[in-house]
């Protein structure tokens, strides 16, 4: 069969063909992108297909980029394609954003892309990348190799909808690299390279060049197609358990309209059963809030009930940078032991989950959720000297969301800093930011370790792994259950014994603040941190925390 049957076979599979034939097609000039615009281009009248090609220079390679806007230039006007060539600044959006000058630049193409498509008349279009067989395999070794869930495994899907309810389209999905350039070369058609692809500074390439051409030919061949083929398995066992996953929330979800009465202590649940209530989520006090029935959410397997969780969490909260930690954390005030007011707070993906009785509730809480009627004004400082006065146990000063400094009692003026690890083509080691994101980029080897060499190693100046924090980051006075980890094992270690071998005294241990994430002990002011949220080459965001006061 030739190439053009193959693809338009496959794209008839997947449906990609868009109900007003309109396609903005992303063209970088390489042989992937070339290979897609000239199969569209064959197959224009057939299928009654508008074309409008795009492509995005991205400020980054200097003239060879340049070489690359004319050389598609050229193509698309001997094809007789409309062209939109835009420049942006990758480097620079990388910097306002707070990511990665990669993901930097994929998220500017993106948006490009369909502000092209609503132009060529509306919602109703594609926009047709030029991701390969190859590239599915990659993503799923990427994504296996740095851990990850169902849907990391699924790879990269065929077609996808975006906000505006168009489609991202991916007709190559089933055509290896080989394939394409030798196609190419059947029609005498020449493509650019892009130099950054050979070289081997991001994982992606290492595993493009050196990973895959292994297994091809020490391993099996045919390694990268088998690899694909994996991908699309687990994309569809991936859909199968979300269809799962929602069922099992529609037994278990509280409706929206449900009345919560106290009777002799415990709490019931009554339904008024006017309507079914469809909606995913309700509004009440101004907070985002799902509600399921605990003894229902038992009876689930056990894999439904985190893939329950995990959905909540997803549906409630910022959930790009939820991982299985989170769930399974959220997952464990659903066992039959956890008492009733158990509460966490996940700050990266900004939502709390508490057990109140037989429900699990997930709150989007406004920033002062938990303050006091006459604690709302207040600042962070004066709730927690507040709470103290009147005796609370539980007082905290939780850190600000955004790179600020605030006042610990006997401590003085601490400065929190969040920090994003930039891409090494970005030219600068840490950007600080105004609040969490996830890093798109990859770092080589040699980067790494001059990034791990940078770590302060000053006694009052500490990096900590944001992503690994569960609940929340406060400083607070110790607490019965209060523990460190110690070694590379995560080992415990009870914060009453570390006193006692530092050889704190008994009268300052009850007074001295420590930075805690729950029970969890992250680091005690002047002393050690935690083993388990010491930075590493995986740490994406950093926080960094320095007693202004104190001395080194």
């Amino acid at each position: 069969m030739d190439l053009t049957e193959k693809i338009l076979f496959y794209m008839k599979r997947y449906h990609m063909i868009p109900e007003n034939k309109n396609i903005v097609v992303g063209l970088s000039g390489g042989a992937d992108s070339v290979c897609l615009l000239y199969v569209l281009v064959a197959l224009r009248k057939k299928l009654g297909l508008q074309l409008c090609a795009v492509h995005v220079h991205h400020g980054l390679r200097g003239v060879e980029a340049d070489a690359d806007e004319a050389y598609v230039r050229d193509i698309c006007r001997a094809w007789d394609v409309p062209l939109k060539a835009i420049r942006i600044e990758a480097a620079a959006l990388a910097k306002q954003w707070g990511i990665g000058c990669e993901e930097a630049g994929r998220r500017a193409r993106y948006k490009i892309f369909e502000e092209c498509l609503q132009e060529m008349g509306g919602c109703h279009g594609a926009i047709a990348v030029a991701h390969h067989r190859d590239d599915c395999a990659e993503t799923l070794l990427f994504h296996m190799f740095r851990g990850t869930g169902l849907d990391g495994m699924a790879g990269i899907r065929p077609v996808r909808k975006t906000e505006r309810e168009s489609m991202i389209i991916r007709p190559l999905l089933e055509t290896g690299k080989t394939e394409i350039e030798s196609f190419l070369q059947e029609k005498g058609i020449s493509w650019r390279i892009d130099s950054t692809n050979t070289g081997e500074d991001y994982t992606r390439n290492r595993i493009r060049n050196r990973v895959l051409p292994y297994a091809e030919k020490e391993i099996c061949s045919g390694a990268g197609a088998h690899l694909a083929k994996e991908a699309q398995l687990l994309a569809e066992t991936a859909d199968f358990v979300r269809s799962c996953t929602r069922q099992a929330l529609e037994r278990c979800r509280v409706e929206a309209d449900a009345l919560k009465t106290n009777v002799c202590g415990r709490e019931r649940v009554e339904h008024v059963g006017r309507k079914k209530v469809t909606a995913e989520h309700t509004k009440y006090d101004k907070q985002t809030i799902i509600k399921l029935n605990i003894e229902l959410l038992q009876q689930e397997d056990i894999f439904l009930q985190k893939q329950c969780v995990r959905e909540c969490l997803l549906e409630i909260g910022t959930g790009r940078d939820l991982t299985a930690a989170h769930i399974e954390a959220v997952w464990h005030l659903v066992g039959t032991d956890c008492q009733s007011g158990r509460k966490l707070r996940i700050p990266a993906c900004q939502l709390e989950v508490e057990r109140q009785f037989r429900l699990l509730v997930f709150r989007r809480l406004e920033r002062q959720q938990d303050a006091l009627p006459e604690q709302q004004d207040a600042s962070p400082e004066q709730r927690f000297d507040q709470g103290r006065q009147v005796g609370l146990q539980t007082a905290e000063l939780p850190l600000p969301e955004h790179s600020s400094e605030l006042h610990v009692p006997g401590m003085g003026v601490v400065s929190v800093r969040y920090l994003q690890r930039d891409e090494p083509t970005s030219g600068e080691k840490n950007t600080a930011v105004g609040e969490k994101n996830t890093a798109a980029g990859e770092e080589s080897g040699a980067a790494v370790g001059a990034f791990l060499k940078n770590i302060p190693q000053k006694k009052y100046t500490k990096w900590l792994d944001y992503d690994k924090i569960i609940q929340s980051v406060v400083f607070r006075t110790r607490r019965s259950g209060d523990y460190l980890t110690i070694d590379d094992n995560f080992s415990k270690k009870s914060l009453k014994k570390y006193m006692i071998e530092e050889k704190i005294p008994a009268n300052e241990r009850n007074s001295m603040m420590v930075l805690a994430d729950g029970n969890h002990i992250i680091w005690v002011p002047g002393g050690r941190i935690s083993t388990y949220y010491r930075v590493t080459e995986q740490t994406r965001v950093i926080l960094e925390v320095t007693c202004m006061e104190k001395q080194e």
